[in-house]
């Protein structure tokens, strides 16, 4: 069977991993042995798929390219780019395509060095490979953390089977929501219920995929991002707000060491923040105080403009945990599995109890562990980092997202469980123990009954300690399967107790049959789409919700909300400006001089249309150009500043247009030149008395940095966070 190939690089925040997928050529998609395989191919969406070792991650993240973007191709693309292309047949090359996109870290750069770096990158890989880049625009460029959550929910869902239902979506199919935790942002995306479907349509996207019969499908989604809430960045502000607090409470500078309740204890780690002295954190291995911590960097406080109200001032539909599936990827999966090996099926007792435990561990104890190889090959500044790193996921889950401490368990009537939760994170402790949890058959280990297998499940067709199984049970209609053989209403085992069945809301998994669940795949499986011959009118893609539309003030590209970013052509027509300008100016002025001596020291009026050219260019080129502009404009002023003195006192002014004219003056004795205060020059102070609010932070310093509000689904917008 001919098949085609595609190749996605995701550009994270803590390095790039590159991605290859094929899938069948159209051509050969109806090549199946049976009648009923033909059908179930043709109603299902194209079959993108992934071998065993067609990925590989480097580090650092491409952000760290910054200053030196020229070598972004030599250190880092070039084996990324080259491993892919030692997998795709060299006949296929050419019309493979390759995607380049970056994420948050990218994100968090300004725009003129992002610019560079894709710019780079783009050039490089069309110079160096062969692959597939049709434009710069469409295969490198930083997406936004929306498209990333509704990428990973198509490939999550296409994972489980979820799609292949026909043409159409019928009501009564569910999709299971998807949350995803990098290193600098955080997302979420679902299907909102039928009544919140209409009750929030304007602020849900619409997913559109075609089947490989041609029809389309529609999926309604609500999608949303934090950027700067990811683990490291949450980790960044968590330690920010420590050594504000610690300096705060001695009365001026920080302490020579300050406690972090959120790392093991006996843990030490020089922090030095851009700019700041260095600071020496010492771990003092208090969850409770670590719950207490982390709670505030979730910004509760921040208002939304309706509710349900989410965090950082989001407001969306509310998820439903008690009738639908989340699955969490990434960190998510990450911090539970490697550290507290607890990935998979997710309940609040089992994870709190023992990232309590590991948070309460000596630091000695814990490098004991690394050594005999208990965290596999974790490194020691990664288990520094794990306590944070699980608290923060936990305050996400629960005070973040809404999801209910006793998620995994019905018939509970939550005696001797605080469920107000930030102390504790919803346990007192009173009889609940973390052996006792893993004791009484609340087994974390994964979605037993549901197809899912998180970190040693023992039922058959286990696949790895990461997968979702792939066992032979049936599946319920969310696509998870029940080994009972049993598709009730949620497709659950009923082990809890006699007609109770046991509804899981949330699980971390990192694979489904072997297929990592990456954004990385709805994206491809969307340009996959996109090739099948059209059987209606609709276009594959992602369409943002309408709030997202109209909260939209630019295009795609932010590179105009930088005040220091300008692109080259730009600069070619500022360059020629600013040599005309000049040129005028010392023509005019030695012309001017000149014809001043001759009349006796009167200057001739300067042309009102040069000058208010000249005003206009000052307003709308770049900030560099002000001052040469300024000092035109300021010469030009005292001329005729000068010349209208001179006619008033040699007596060849006009009458005076009233009585109370005044018609004799004198030179005034500021200079439109002189320095005002706050730094402003005169020509900046009498044409903008205002602050610009895109441009200026506050009257004052008009040069200085700005906060940009967050957006919803612009590609490559960025959110600039105050902490």
């Amino acid at each position: 069977m001919s098949h085609q190939y595609g190749i996605v690089i995701d550009s994270g925040s803590s390095g790039s991993r590159v991605h290859v997928y094929r899938w069948p050529a159209p051509a050969a998609q109806n090549t199946a042995a049976t009648a009923a395989q033909q059908a179930a191919v043709r109603h299902a969406p194209p079959a993108v798929s992934q071998d065993p070792g067609w990925t590989m991650k480097i580090s650092p993240g491409v952000a760290s390219f910054a200053s030196r973007p020229r070598a972004v191709w030599k250190l880092h693309y070039r084996q990324l780019v080259r491993f892919a292309e030692a997998i795709v047949p060299a006949a296929q090359l050419a019309t493979t395509p390759v995607y380049i996109l970056s994420t948050g870290g990218m994100r968090l750069l300004p725009a003129r060095q992002r610019q560079a770096i894709l710019a780079e990158t783009c050039r490089a890989v069309q110079r160096h490979s062969r692959l597939l880049v049709a434009s710069c625009a469409e295969h490198v460029q930083t997406i936004d953390g929306a498209a990333e959550g509704v990428y990973g929910w198509v490939a999550l869902n296409q994972l489980l089977g979820v799609f292949a239902r026909g043409a159409g979506a019928p009501e009564t199919a569910r999709s299971v929501g998807f949350l995803d935790m990098g290193g600098a942002s955080a997302q979420v995306a679902f299907e909102p219920g039928a009544a919140a479907r209409r009750r929030h349509a304007d602020a849900l996207a619409t997913v559109t995929l075609r089947l490989v019969d041609g029809h389309a499908q529609q999926w309604r989604v609500f999608v949303q991002t934090w950027l700067g809430f990811g683990a490291n960045e949450g980790r960044r502000r968590h330690l920010q707000q420590l050594v504000s607090l610690a300096a705060a409470a001695a009365g001026g500078a920080p302490p020579a060491v300050v406690p972090d309740p959120c790392m093991p204890k006996g843990s030490v780690f020089q922090l030095q923040p851009d700019g700041a002295p260095e600071h020496t954190v010492e771990g003092t291995g208090d969850y409770a105080q670590c719950a207490r911590a982390v709670y505030p960097l979730l910004m509760k406080h921040v208002p939304c403009a309706a509710q349900p109200c989410l965090f950082n001032g989001v407001h969306g539909p509310r998820m439903d945990f008690a009738a639908a599936r989340f699955v969490g990827v990434a960190e998510y999966w990450y911090t539970a599995h490697d550290v507290l090996h607890s990935g998979g099926e997710y309940t609040a007792a089992g994870f709190v109890a023992k990232t309590r435990a590991f948070c309460e561990s000596p630091w000695a104890t814990v490098l004991d562990n690394q050594r005999r190889g208990v965290y596999g090959d974790v490194s020691a500044a990664q288990l520094q980092a794990a306590c944070f790193k699980a608290a923060w996921v936990a305050s996400v889950l629960h005070e973040g997202l809404g999801l209910p401490r006793l998620g995994g368990l019905r018939g509970i009537d939550g005696a001797g469980i605080d469920g107000a939760g930030i102390d504790g994170a919803g346990i007192d402790g009173a009889g609940i123990d973390g052996a006792g949890i893993n004791g009484a058959g609340i087994d974390e280990a994964g979605f037993e009954g549901d197809g899912i297998d998180g970190a040693g499940s023992d039922g058959a067709g286990s696949e790895g300690e990461d997968s979702l199984r792939d066992g032979s049970a049936p599946r319920d209609e969310n696509g998870l399967r029940d080994e009972n053989g049993s598709e009730g209403e949620d497709g659950l085992r009923d082990d809890a107790a006699p007609g109770l069945p046991r509804h899981v809301p949330f699980m971390s998994a990192n694979a489904i049959d072997g297929i990592e669940i990456s954004w990385t795949l709805g994206k491809m499986l969307l340009v996959a789409a996109a090739q099948i011959e059209p059987a209606d009118d609709a276009v594959v893609g992602v369409v943002p919700s309408t709030m997202a539309l109209r909260a939209l003030s630019d295009s795609d590209d932010d590179s105009d909300d930088d005040p220091a970013a300008v692109s080259v052509p730009g600069l070619v027509h500022v360059a020629l400006a600013a040599a005309v300008v000049y040129f005028v100016y010392r023509v005019l002025r030695k012309a001017l001089a000149s014809q001043r001596r001759r009349l006796g020291g009167a200057d001739a009026a300067v042309p009102r249309a040069l000058r208010g050219a000249l005003a206009h260019a000052r307003g709308s080129l770049p900030r560099f150009c002000g001052p040469p502009l300024g000092r035109a404009l300021d010469f030009f002023e005292r001329r005729r500043h000068d010349g209208a003195c001179s006619d008033l006192e040699e007596g060849r002014g006009g009458r005076a247009v009233s009585p109370r004219a005044t018609v004799l003056r004198t030179r005034s004795t500021a200079s439109f030149g002189d320095a005002l205060p706050g730094g402003l020059r005169g020509g900046e102070f009498m044409s903008k008395p205002f602050a610009n609010p895109k441009s200026a932070g506050f009257v004052g310093a008009p040069h200085g940095p700005r906060d940009v509000p967050l957006k919803l689904l612009s590609s490559g917008s960025v959110g600039r966070l105050g902490l």
